[in-house]
């Protein structure tokens, strides 16, 4: 039962959205042998097979040629875009070029935090402060941005996701709770460096299915 009648069209659009994401997370594993996730740009190709519904449902009611027409040429177009999103899959220099970002951001954040900057006498505050926000700004997205995820025979891509998705929600409370505590940039710097790794290490060893290291849900745009 519904409020009325826009509640009511939420919950199918909501529905549907997530039928169509269910659908194609199903095709692209069994066509290609990844997960929708690990597409250059999964948020593009569910909104494609959307226009797609949407279009053939247009199709299918009652319209003129001309808008029959229209949809028509809007459904070829969108499937001709889809076919070439759904093949997009990070190549190898990528990932190394991402991971090697996170790792000079790691090593940038700690020379700032930690007042050692070559060529620098003293590093202002403001750039200390920035160095142990680097791990929230820099370091994690850039891992997050590596698809598919993981490390071959020691961690699987899902649980590499749930590490960084943990540790993507966690980072950004100690960076802010830690300087009531502590007024020392290395030291903010240094808990989050050890909280990246908690989280590898508690995710490491687990199945992807352990009920008890359920991933962190991140929703939005932020999700990918």
């Amino acid at each position: 039962t519904f409020a009325d009648e826009r509640s009511q069209q939420m919950f199918e659009d909501d529905t549907r959205s997530k039928l169509i994401k269910e659908l194609v997370r199903r095709e692209v594993k069994a066509d290609y042998g990844v997960e929708l996730e690990d597409l250059l740009n999964p948020i593009k190709v569910v909104s494609l097979e959307k226009k797609i519904f949407l279009a053939e449902l247009a199709l299918a009611g009652e319209s003129s040629a001309e808008e029959r027409a229209q949809a028509e040429d809007d459904i070829a177009r969108f499937r001709s875009e889809l076919a070439k999103e759904r093949k997009s899959v990070m190549m190898d220099w990528l990932k190394v070029l991402f991971r090697g970002q996170a790792a000079v951001s790691i090593v940038v954040g700690g020379l700032l935090a930690f007042d050692a900057m070559p060529f620098v006498d003293h590093v202002p505050i403001a750039g200390q402060a920035f160095g142990f926000w680097t791990m929230w700004l820099f370091t994690i997205p850039s891992l997050r941005a590596v698809k598919p995820l993981g490390f071959r025979g020691l961690m699987s891509p899902a649980a590499e996701k749930k590490a960084l998705n943990l540790a993507f929600v966690t980072t950004p409370l100690a960076t802010i709770l830690l300087p009531f505590a502590t007024k020392q940039p290395s030291l903010i710097f240094s808990a989050n460096i050890g909280i990246l790794a908690l989280c590898y290490a508690f995710y490491a060893n687990r199945p992807d299915d352990d009920d008890a290291a359920k991933e962190v849900e991140i929703k939005g745009i932020l999700k990918y």
